[in-house]
């Protein structure tokens, strides 16, 4: 019959505990506590190889969310950036959120305050 066993930790008890597999995995996975010959207590406190995927999985997902917030962020700023006048007179582009619209209001102001012309360009999109 096949069984695991262990020693027991205790300085000078060195008894050998034998455990049945389905036992041996309760133990390793609830880290409950099971006694030598001699009572001493013992317990497998390392984690299981369940709790050790389970902790993987979790920190895989927490930096996928820290990248994803981060992206966010980056977007928002990008966005924001994009609403004040390049030429730094303090214009803002308020109460529009496409940034269709952004565009279009910024290109308005630079005209009308700035006297920038306006250039008949192709966009990036638009080239693709």
């Amino acid at each position: 019959m096949n069984h695991y066993e262990c020693a027991c930790p205790t300085p000078g008890c060195g008894h050998i505990v034998c455990l049945p597999p389905q036992l041996e995995e309760r133990l390793r996975r609830t880290h409950e506590t099971f006694f030598c010959p001699a009572g001493h207590k013992m317990w497998f406190h390392g984690k299981s190889d369940l709790e050790k995927s389970r902790d993987s999985w979790r920190r895989q997902a927490q930096d996928a969310w820290n990248r994803i917030r981060g992206l966010h962020q980056l977007l928002d700023s990008a966005r924001e950036g994009s609403r004040h006048c390049p030429l730094e007179c303090g214009y803002r582009v308020a109460r529009v959120w496409t940034q269709e619209a952004i565009r279009e209001r910024m290109a308005g102001h630079l005209v009308d305050v700035h006297g920038a012309a306006v250039i008949d360009a192709p966009h990036v999109a638009d080239a693709a």
